[in-house]
């Protein structure tokens, strides 16, 4: 026979029972958890919620045994405690979603390691710094009993990586050369996308000439050795070369077929001067408008047939400069 006074408890509880044998040698108790014990006087601790039967079997010195039984003794009440995470191992910041999967459950309470908690049945987190972190929940049911579970492996968090790349100039004549400057934390894996259909690996800062206009993307992926990844992208503009087309000569006879003399200008974005000047060094002609052009006369007057030497200034859309110097023939 047997006794205990701990017939309820919270999960996890620690049971004493009585021995109230008679004349007993040696014991063999069924705790019925799966445990048991061959004390006279156990102590047991049930982790689990549920009822219990309890049996004791004891022998006299004689070999003589008896079992006695109790059923449904031992009520050991409260919540059980569970969760699961979607990830446990990723790069900063990482994200992760808490999934509650507890019994008899009605308040909870997260911790999530890093200094941050939370209270929901289900719980999201991110986690900004790196390192290893420990997860636990600790629930209450209606008798206000409580259960606490600790995820069995831990949150790591992974540093990441920093894609980052400058140029000296994003902005050129074709064939441009561009210099790359790799400036990432993150040098492991790299990944050199150009925008023009060139692609390479492995080359920390390149060098690549862009034979064709327009403009580009050009993207950069670095991985660490943990492999975190990512991606910086800028923009490249090739643009044909600044020049102006200036023809050697012009006939101002008013056929309407090249009746002026002027530059056609490409790339251009102002023109400083448009001079001209005759074989004297006299100044028959000086404009600033780019659309301005010589129509062959000096104070209103229909210059000679002859040769005059032009110079222009511009600047192109980048800022630089553009100058030409030569003769133009006059012809009529």
């Amino acid at each position: 026979n047997f006794s205990s006074p701990d017939l309820y408890a919270c999960a996890p509880s620690i049971v004493n029972f009585n021995d109230l044998s008679v004349d007993a040698g040696n014991y063999l108790w069924d705790f019925g958890d799966g445990t048991g014990s061959t004390n006279a006087i156990p102590s047991h601790i049930y982790n689990t919620p549920g009822v219990y039967t309890v049996s004791l079997i004891v022998g006299s010195d004689l070999g003589c045994p008896d079992t006695f039984i109790r059923q449904q003794y031992i009520w050991v009440i409260g919540p059980i405690t569970n969760f699961t995470a979607s990830n446990y191992e990723g790069c900063d910041p990482l994200f992760v979603q808490f999934t509650d999967h507890s019994q008899n459950a009605i308040d909870w309470s997260w911790n999530f390691g890093d200094g941050y908690s939370a209270v929901t049945s289900d719980a999201n987190h991110l986690y900004q710094d790196t390192g290893s972190f420990t997860v636990t929940l600790v629930t209450h049911d209606t008798a206000g009993c409580a259960s606490y579970y600790e995820l069995p492996q831990p949150i790591i968090v992974h540093p990441s990586s920093t894609a980052q790349f400058s140029t000296p100039d994003t902005i050129g004549c074709m064939p441009y050369s561009v210099s790359f400057i790799n400036g990432s934390s993150a040098n492991d894996t790299i990944f050199w996308n150009f925008g023009d259909g060139t692609i390479i690996n492995n080359v920390v800062s390149p060098t690549h000439v862009y034979s064709d206009t327009g403009t580009f993307t050009t993207s950069l992926i670095v991985t660490n050795n943990f492999g975190c990844r990512d991606t910086i992208s800028k923009y490249v503009e090739i643009a044909p070369h600044s020049t102006m087309y200036i023809p050697n000569a012009f006939t101002p006879n008013g056929d309407g077929l090249n009746d002026v003399f002027r530059p056609t200008y490409v790339g251009v974005k102002k023109l400083e001067y448009f001079r001209v000047y005759n074989r004297y060094g006299v100044l028959v002609f000086e404009t600033n408008d780019i659309g301005r052009a010589w129509d062959g006369r000096y104070k209103g007057r229909l210059q000679n047939i002859d040769n005059y030497v032009f110079i222009v200034k511009g600047i192109d859309k980048y800022g630089k400069d553009k100058f030409f110097k030569g003769n133009v023939l006059l012809l009529r």
